[in-house]
Order: C-alpha cells, then structure tokens, then sequence
C-alpha cells in the first residue's frame, strides 16, 4: 500500500467551519448559496450520470478500495450507499448551515476507517 494518509482532527474541522461559516452565503442558503456555480450545476439529474465514473476514480486507490471492502456496505446494499453519498453531497451543497451535522459525521466516520486501515499496515 502507498504511505499513510494525513487526517483531519475534530480541531482542525471545527477551524474549517468556522471559516466557512464567515465566507458562505447565508444561514439559510448554506454555504455557496442559488446564484453559485455548485448549485446550477448540481440541481440537474445529469450529475447522477457522473456517479458511476467518480466511483471507477475512487476505487482506483488502494486505500478507499479497502476501505470500501472492508467497512462499507456498498457492496451488499449498493442502492442504500448510493442514497447515503448523495444525501451527504447534496446537504453539504444545497443545506443550510444549521445542517452541519452530516459533515461531522462522515468527518469521524472516516478517522475511524483510516485508523482501522493503518493499524493493518
């Protein structure tokens, strides 16, 4: 396997919120807000179409392959994982501020996974 990812601490992601928080749009419209770029974009059911491509990306490295076989359920209940990802990329887009938790969320998810990952190594 390549070298050992860096992560995050809950510190630094707290920091990054903070900072995101004084740059976004508004509370109410979130982070990038309806006039931006992300929404036009992201608001067309063509970005769904890309799903299948930037799955073929990740999976190319070793690690999220790994980590997907060893602590996803993509593999036995894909439709679910497909739903999870998009409700995260989705609130993380278009959701108000006040809907930080899913960040956090995947945030610890992913601390967990990678120190499962590392500690094989």
């Amino acid at each position: 396997m390549s070298a050992k990812p860096s992560s995050i601490t809950e510190i630094d992601l707290e920091r990054g919120f903070e900072v995101v928080r004084s740059k976004a749009a508004s509370s109410a419209d979130g982070v990038f807000g309806p006039g931006s770029t992300i929404w036009q974009v992201d608001r067309e059911a063509l970005v769904f179409l890309g799903a299948g491509r930037a799955l073929l990306l990740q999976l190319a490295h070793p690690w999220v392959a790994t980590a997907i076989a060893q602590h996803s359920k993509a593999l036995s209940d894909p439709i679910g994982r497909f739903h999870r990802t998009f409700e995260i990329v989705f609130t993380l887009v278009f959701g108000s501020l006040d809907r930080r938790r899913n960040p956090r969320l995947l945030q610890r998810f992913c601390e967990t996974t990678q120190r499962a990952l590392c500690s094989e190594l």
